[in-house]
């Protein structure tokens, strides 16, 4: 295949996206009144009903966390959902929520925590009306998925990296039905493997991934660019540093890679050696990438985790050098790809303890960052994060059109607007676990009461990031709402529209 370079000029950036990130203030941290169950907790996944199910490392174990009645994760319940199937127990593994609420998760480091890497192929689908998990063959030939990528697409598709190869498989899931294509190097133009690559979004629907594995005696790490219209990569601009750690025995890595709110890519890299790691920004309007600010004292975010606040910031998590604790907490803000502010905000108690790769970020309807945590058997535990600032309102969903009287126990309602998936994926941990938050969840306040109520969403009618065009999902009215007069809200990437008025029968 000849490989073109990509040609960045020309994207359309709409005007939200170009409002300026907040200034930095140190939000608070909380822990859950009701800690969490287990020992281990990893990847944690938004539902579309606004419950947070997290994963037990290394184990087929799965709990549910439910916010109170006032819709407070840090006042919330926790109870038991179903196993996965197969004896399936992965560590570092692609995941996603569906457009029709379902979650996808598929691959796994290790499998079990046996002795060295499995890179298993394992998958699972899994339903949480009928809280139960299927089987998910993996794609035709392949033998090893591993910590792969994954995003769901603008069509709403299920895409996936490989750990070991090349290839990329596109997974359409009806019903229990899960239908993979598989594409070649040879068919997509792919340069290296997929193993610790991160995709991002750009504001035009397209990924961009730093390779892991090539251009390990270049200074500045190559980078491509994968078109979902064609299914093909392209070279894009070397990135401003060299952003892959490739030292020792251990694998390639580098750390997130975030699209926020203003348009900008964030790139946090590995720390490089005994020297500091750099950050880097990619304008995608023109492909150029400059250079961000680098973490102080030799601290790095390599296999770290970031989420994007509500007020435009990215709250990052770094370590206190060669992946050591303490655990350190940054903020960045992007004004411009040359106006990019670093400022250490506070730390849970836990950070003294805590090894980044190890964590995870999920950004919750609240606009609040849920983060798990674990050291061992007695460090271990999942902490919120409230940020300060508010979201512009150019980032907010809208509503246009929605029923304004709804009944309790009803389903497939509807309701239209645009921008429900919101301008970013919300959070992400490198290449080895995703916690996208890029879809919506319906909300219902009482106003007598103050209760909340959410309405669980599906069959959204598009995926990917928000472009402005029109958006629509159903949602299903629970039977224990409070009835009465209240206001409605869709939330994406924790910002939510402005309230509609509803009353529920």
């Amino acid at each position: 295949m000849v490989r073109r370079a990509s040609i960045f000029l020309g994207i359309a950036l709409i005007t939200a996206l170009a409002s300026p990130a907040s200034a930095i203030t140190s939000g608070t941290w909380a822990p859950l009144q009701n800690p969490y169950p287990n020992v281990d907790p990893d990847t944690p996944l938004l539902l579309t009903d606004g419950t947070v199910i997290v994963h037990e490392e290394c184990s087929s174990r799965w709990d549910k966390l439910t916010p109170d009645i006032n819709g407070d994760y840090t006042k919330g319940t926790w109870t038991r959902i179903a196993d996965l199937p197969d004896s399936y127990a992965p560590q570092y593994f692609a995941s996603q929520v569906l457009a029709d609420g379902r979650v996808m998760v598929s691959g796994g480091e290790y499998d079990g925590c046996l002795s060295g890497p499995v890179e298993t192929n394992k998958g699972a689908l899994y339903d949480p009306v009928k809280d139960a998990w299927t089987v998910v063959p993996p794609p035709p030939g392949w033998l090893k998925t591993g910590n792969a990528a994954s995003v769901v697409r603008l069509d709403k598709k299920f895409q996936m990296s490989s750990c070991c190869s090349t290839a990329l498989a596109i997974a359409t899931v009806k019903g229990d039905e899960v239908k993979w294509k598989v594409l070649y190097a040879n068919q997509t133009g792919k340069n290296d493997t997929g193993l610790s690559e991160s995709w991002t979004a750009l504001p035009d629907q397209r990924l961009v991934t730093i390779d892991a594995t090539t251009c390990n005696q270049d200074a500045q790490s190559c980078t491509e660019i994968f078109d979902p219209n064609t299914n093909t990569w392209s070279d894009g601009q070397r990135a401003c540093a060299q952003m892959v750690n490739r030292g020792g025995s251990a694998p390639p890595t580098l750390g997130p890679a975030i699209l926020a709110p203003q348009g900008f890519v964030l790139q946090i890299g590995a720390q490089l050696g005994e020297d500091v790691g750099f950050n880097c920004i990619l304008d995608p309007a023109t492909g150029t990438w400059s250079s961000a600010p680098s973490f102080p004292n030799q601290y790095d975010g390599t296999w770290s985790s970031a989420a994007v606040l509500p007020n435009g910031n990215i709250l990052v998590q770094a370590d206190g050098h060669n992946d050591n604790p303490p655990s350190h907490f940054f903020e960045f803000a992007i004004k411009s790809a040359d106006d990019v502010t670093l400022k250490e905000v506070a730390a849970p108690p836990l950070a003294a303890f805590a090894f980044p790769f190890e964590d995870r970020m999920l950004v919750l309807p609240t606009g609040q960052v849920l983060w798990s945590a674990k050291h061992d058997a007695i460090h271990h535990e999942i902490d919120i994060y409230t940020p300060k600032g508010h979201p512009e309102d150019g980032w907010r969903p809208v509503v246009s059109d929605v029923k304004a009287a709804l009944k309790r126990g009803s389903t497939n309602n509807r309701v239209k607007g645009a921008n429900f998936n919101g301008f970013t994926y919300g959070s992400g941990y490198g290449g080895v676990s995703q916690m996208s938050t890029n879809y919506p969840l319906v909300r219902i306040t009482n106003i007598a009461t103050g209760h909340v109520c959410y309405a669980r969403t599906h069959d959204h009618n598009r995926m990917g990031i928000a472009d402005g065009t029109a958006s629509s999902t159903k949602f299903d009215v629970p039977a224990i709402c409070d009835a009465g007069a209240g206001t409605l809200e869709v939330v994406a990437n924790g910002i939510a529209s402005k309230p509609v008025n509803v009353t529920l029968q």
